[in-house]
């Protein structure tokens, strides 16, 4: 085995989160901020994984191995028959990295002593793709370092299943973006690459979100029920889309807005960002969640705020985070 290194990138959703889940479009673009996998093969019989951002370290042999991806296929279970206790089928952040290695252990007998590092540079439950990042950078660098030709169709089919550990279910869009880290139009199962589209804006860090992903998945779904609803957010994500191709900067303020309308209705956009939003506006800009949002509480992940410069986001806002598209 030789040593071997992979990235992948965060990203941030500009039209399609939630709604995506339920046949509609989705726009994605990527963000500098990345995960490294990096992996040394050792002479020892266990795999050491270090990942320092969570100040992490543990040894795997295949039969603990076994047992955590065992124990997982039960949680996920229970999340999807509704009787999972607790609010987060894995039960530390950590353990995605983890399910990763058993899960190449478990199908395909890949095992050998190997030193992993796993860095990052993308904030967590930040609803910038953390977890995406995580599966692609190891699936990548796990592929290398077992030596095994991979179609990409079978990475992604892979990847979304291991991201179902986290999310209880994936659309696949994040995973997609953060391995090509491209900007993509996800449409009727497939990506189109939208290199030439210039991104206006900015996306700002709200805080983290009191919800997981998953439990505003869960929270949707009965809005989504409504054709009505989800033909609104099909044609939002369509209209933000021609607005940016045409370079259309009215047309997308416009939309940006009607998008964000529609996520304060199915619930995951919490009074006290409305507010902001509603304060950013006032100055003639607009804005709207970049993610799953957030049930209740102050934050809500990602904003992607278009029309203001960021010296002059509102006071609530002024000592966030942002990042540049």
């Amino acid at each position: 085995m030789k040593p071997c290194k992979a990235s992948a990138h965060a990203k941030a959703i500009l039209s399609g989160e939630h709604a995506v889940l339920y046949g509609c479009d989705a726009l994605i673009t990527p963000l500098k901020e990345n995960t490294c996998c990096s992996i040394e093969p050792s002479e020892e019989d266990y795999i050491q994984l270090d990942i320092p951002d969570f100040k992490h370290q543990s040894l795997w042999r295949p039969a603990k191995l076994k047992k955590h991806f065992l124990d997982a296929q039960k949680r996920l279970s229970a999340y999807k028959n509704g009787t999972l206790i607790g609010n987060s089928i894995l039960s530390e952040p950590t353990d995605l990295a983890a399910l990763v290695l058993s899960f190449f252990s478990s199908n395909y007998g890949c095992f050998s002593g190997a030193n992993i590092i796993i860095e990052s540079s993308i904030m967590p439950f930040a609803g910038m793709g953390s977890s995406s990042a995580l599966v692609a950078s190891m699936v990548k660098a796990l592929l290398a370092f077992y030596q095994l030709e991979m179609p990409f169709d079978t990475q992604l089919s892979i990847m979304q299943e291991l991201e179902c550990y986290q999310h209880g279910k994936s659309s696949g869009i994040d995973l997609y973006v953060s391995y090509h880290n491209q900007t993509f139009r996800y449409q009727s199962g497939s990506f189109t690459k939208e290199d030439r589209l210039d991104i206006p804006g900015f996306v700002c860090f709200s805080g983290h979100s009191k919800q997981s992903t998953a439990e505003c998945v869960a929270h949707v779904k009965p809005f989504f029920k409504d054709p009505k609803l989800t033909a609104d957010f099909q044609d939002t994500c369509t209209a933000i889309y021609q607005a940016l191709k045409n370079h259309n900067h009215v047309d997308l303020m416009q939309h940006i807005q009607k998008n964000h309308a529609l996520l304060c209705h199915i619930g995951v956009v919490p009074d006290a960002i409305q507010e902001n939003i509603e304060a950013i506006e006032k100055l003639g800009a607009v804005a709207k969640i970049c993610g799953a949002g957030a049930l209740s509480g102050n934050t809500a992940g990602l904003l992607w705020i278009v029309g203001l410069e960021k010296q002059d986001l509102p006071s609530a806002l002024s000592q966030c985070i942002c990042f540049d598209l």
